[in-house]
């Protein structure tokens, strides 16, 4: 058993005084992934669309999972909505909004968001789950989520699909990102634009994503410990990324749909990993290590 007092006098007799935050950071990120393991129920066939939304956003999301629901059910698919009320949103709109559909619940995230898609994800035990918000608009027609689940499934090494997303500008990206290193050491955010318009149907294989809608299996999800609660929500995505990455799952891009956002469709990330100093604890060393 390691007591911090000891552990970081050990530490101390090496002048590596980042190096107990690190350990710090490990044993954190172990006991919130065998949090999430202990709750597992053994797995069925299906997707949990876990949206953070807003009231006025909720309608629009259920409607979607209601429309593509029978085609999910024509593969033997289960497909769920849990809908999760930011801090400060009221959560009794939600509650009435999900009361009233099939295979629909709300949970408030007042005690931290991650907090709340982490405990939604592992209780649906669905093979996969999708992380959206609510501004994302679906397309109006064809069945987006399914294509997904279908693609993310059909090869062991899938671990993350994000979809192309349309901007209100008319540009296309999925939020994808990489993280390189300088010359200096120093490891930054590249984000990986799409330079043309891909064709339908088309995959391509990213580093990682920021992107506000996402698709995981839950081994990858869980594996990877879930979402950080210690990280805002775009380095919490990129670290989802690289931690499927770490167990051998991949993270694609496709073209399933013209789903739309009137935000960027990538969520906010700093310039350089250093302005996440959790994050650079844990991966810059093992980025360089791994040739990125």
């Amino acid at each position: 058993m390691w007591y911090t007092r000891g552990r970081t006098m050990c530490l101390d007799l090496y002048g590596n005084t980042t190096s107990a935050a690190r350990v710090d950071d490990v044993l954190a990120e172990d006991a919130r992934r065998r949090k999430l393991r202990r709750a597992v129920r053994p797995l069925r066939p299906g997707v949990a669309v876990v949206a953070v939304v807003a009231p006025a956003d909720a309608e629009a999301v259920l409607d979607h999972v209601d429309r593509e629901r029978h085609a999910f059910w024509r593969h033997n698919l289960e497909l769920e909505a849990v809908l999760v009320a930011p801090p400060g949103t009221p959560f009794e709109p939600l509650l009435r909004s999900a009361a009233h559909r099939v295979l629909a619940r709300a949970i408030s995230g007042a005690d931290g968001v991650h907090e709340a898609v982490n405990s939604a994800c592992v209780t649906a035990a669905l093979e996969a789950v999708l992380l959206v918000d609510g501004s994302i608009a679906f397309p109006a027609s064809g069945t987006p989520l399914l294509q997904m689940y279908l693609h993310l499934s059909s090869a062991p090494d899938r671990g993350v699909v994000a979809p192309v997303l349309w901007g209100r500008d008319g540009i296309a990206s999925d939020g994808g990102v990489r993280i390189a290193a300088e010359a200096s050491g120093e490891c930054v955010f590249v984000p990986e634009p799409i330079h043309c318009a891909p064709l339908w149907g088309e995959a391509a294989l990213l580093q990682a994503t920021a992107s506000r809608c996402l698709m995981a299996r839950w081994r990858a999800f869980v594996g990877a410990g879930g979402l950080d609660p210690e990280l805002t929500p775009g380095p919490a995505r990129v670290a989802l990324c690289l931690g499927a990455g770490r167990l051998g799952l991949r993270t694609h891009r496709l073209n399933g749909g013209p789903f739309s956002s009137p935000d960027a469709p990538g969520l906010p990330l700093p310039a350089r990993l250093s302005d996440v100093p959790r994050m650079a604890r844990r991966w810059c060393a093992y980025l360089r290590s791994s040739g990125t």
